[in-house]
């Protein structure tokens, strides 16, 4: 076959990138042709240099932009014999005709304009989201398109239970086979690390993008700048890299909080948990965080909000601790269990490390793959299990 993959994602490359760019390198050991379309600028990155070695054909086209040449086009001619933005998009799945595609969707509230181009060239696709969110939804402008996109997939998948409700519920739309895909976990460790020694000192890492938006590590540091949190021996180490770095960064100085501390981005995440005891992530949004199920895999107890997916695999007071929202009063009330339950750490992360294995696959991608091969296969076919 020929298979096209679709990136929404106009930024760094981030988790909500590993299943489809994984899924396309088990299709190519498959021996099928693979191609991926990317938002982003076709920038050097581990993962995109893998891919290219793969034999995989990568574009740097958006079905919501239009070319230089495009947008010189339209400056001199005019509104009425303008080139509409996707027309490069268009021009390249003509080229290469995939047999279907798979479009990777960071968020419901990003332009599904890639799957309106597919139905109107007549090329089948898929539907993976990444996030969705109680706090937005697709807008009026974008809303039709998401609808029709949806109903006209021959498969739609969620990274979690609670995203799939979600996106029913502000879409209008009943998708009752739609199904929940794992993303591939990030570490290569097959049971829990060996503890970190306590020292008199409980570590906690916070691995996220530095957007305050999605990841909330603004309300963690107010949760730690008030008094009782001072005066105790924790310290928080944030990991990542956003567009909001530097404003966290000086919003610690401000506070004069010695508790925080930034460790830049890790490449090796299973380093991270080797010296830290708990995982917090004080996340407003969420799908389900590849950092929550790292760490879990890793034997290292969370204290997460109730968002997206986090609830499905914490068991609150058992292998992690639940907020119940990305509130300054939850997220202390969450942390102050733990913090009272800190020497039960080591026990509830080995617990965390057992039941996140039952949840996720070994190898998620291959999962995945299957999965996108049979909906495939099924939609060709006159069976009723093919319609959405």
């Amino acid at each position: 076959m020929k298979i096209a993959f679709v990136s929404t994602n106009a930024g760094h490359w981030g988790g909500s990138e590993e299943l489809w760019s994984q899924t396309a390198l088990r299709f190519r050991g498959q021996g099928h042709e693979v191609s991926a379309l990317l938002s982003r600028p076709n920038a050097p990155h581990p993962k995109i240099e893998e891919l290219v070695k793969a034999g995989a054909k990568l574009e740097s086209v958006s079905a919501d932009n239009t070319g230089l040449a495009a947008r010189i086009w339209n400056r001199s001619l005019g509104r009425s014999r303008s080139i509409q933005p996707g027309s490069n998009f268009r021009d390249s799945l003509r080229r290469n005709r995939p047999t279907w595609v798979l479009g990777s969707m960071g968020a419901i509230t990003e332009s599904f304009r890639w799957a309106r181009i597919c139905r109107e060239e007549s090329i089948p696709y898929a539907v993976l989201i990444q996030q969705a969110s109680e706090i937005d939804g697709p807008t009026n402008e974008r809303l039709t398109d998401a609808v029709e996109a949806l109903e006209h997939a021959f498969a739609v998948f969620f990274v979690s239970e609670a995203n799939r409700s979600i996106v029913q519920e502000q879409v209008g739309l009943s998708l009752p086979l739609a199904e929940v895909a794992r993303n591939p976990v990030m570490v290569d460790v097959a049971s829990s690390l060996a503890w970190p020694p306590d020292d008199n000192e409980w570590l906690i890492a916070c691995p996220a993008r530095m957007v305050l938006r999605d990841k909330g590590q603004d309300v963690l540091v107010r949760v730690l700048s008030l008094p009782k949190w001072r005066e105790r021996a924790l310290k928080v180490t944030l990991y990542g890299q956003g567009r909001h770095s530097e404003s966290l960064r000086r919003m610690v100085t401000h506070l004069n909080l010695t508790s925080v501390r930034f460790g830049g981005q890790s490449a090796n995440i299973a380093d991270v948990w080797r010296h830290h005891h708990a995982c917090v992530l004080p996340s407003r949004v969420e799908g389900l965080p590849l950092a929550l199920v790292e760490a879990m895999w890793c034997g290292r107890p969370a204290i997460v909000t109730d968002v997206g997916g986090n609830s499905e695999v914490v068991e609150d007071n058992e292998t992690g601790f639940i907020a119940r929202t990305p509130a300054v009063i939850d997220l202390d009330e969450a942390l102050e269990r733990a913090w009272v339950m800190r020497h039960e750490w080591e026990t509830m992360g080995g617990l965390a490390a057992t039941e996140i294995r039952k949840l996720v696959p070994p190898d998620p991608a291959a999962t995945f793959a299957d999965r996108l091969l049979e909906k495939y296969e099924a939609s060709t076919s006159d069976s009723p299990a093919s319609k959405l």
